[in-house]
């Protein structure tokens, strides 16, 4: 049986890893928040608190992730530590039909793949291209002799159409 993840509260990194080359006027962390919404996998440690609801086996959703603390919730009593057993799957089983409150510590120090830091410096680069909406669901780019536009949702699917996504498919799952 497979615990259920109810909820994720992730703190913001202390540091990010920021590949040279990138353009200027992006925000390094907003590549990084797009980046972070499409995988599991962390960059730069940082607190995470995830609420499951057990009984069952639980893989961390986000990876690496070192546990901290684990709380199991009593009622009438609230919030009570608890010691969690090591699953042959993957993270922790969470022993009794209850919501656990799990505290951590996600994200690897070392700087990303060289494949990750090639997807983020191709997602920065197309989010550098951002043009001003015509306000007709297109925006346009002109060079003079040729113009061209697109559908104003590019942006939303830029992590797709800027290949970044392709490089970050082995991040998908933990």
């Amino acid at each position: 049986m497979t615990a259920a993840v109810v909820q994720i509260n992730e703190a913001v990194p202390v540091d990010r890893f920021t590949p040279p080359g990138g353009p200027s006027g992006v925000s390094a962390d907003a590549v990084w928040l797009r980046i972070e919404a499409f995988t599991v996998a962390r960059w730069g440690e940082r607190t995470v608190t995830l609420w499951a609801e057990g009984p069952g086996d639980l893989t961390w959703p986000l990876v690496p992730f070192s546990l901290s603390t684990a709380e199991v919730w009593v009622e009438d009593d609230g919030w009570q530590a608890t010691t969690l057993n090591a699953s042959p799957f993957g993270a922790v089983t969470l022993p009794g039909c209850s919501v656990y409150r799990i505290t951590g510590t996600a994200g690897a120090t070392s700087d990303p793949p060289a494949d990750v830091q090639e997807a983020w410096l191709r997602l920065a680069r197309y989010m550098a291209e951002v043009t001003a909406d015509t306000g007709h669901g297109k925006s346009a780019e002109s060079d003079g002799d040729y113009r061209y536009s697109r559908r104003a949702q590019w942006a939303a699917q830029a992590m797709h159409l800027s290949g970044a996504g392709d490089l970050l498919r082995a991040y998908r799952v933990a």
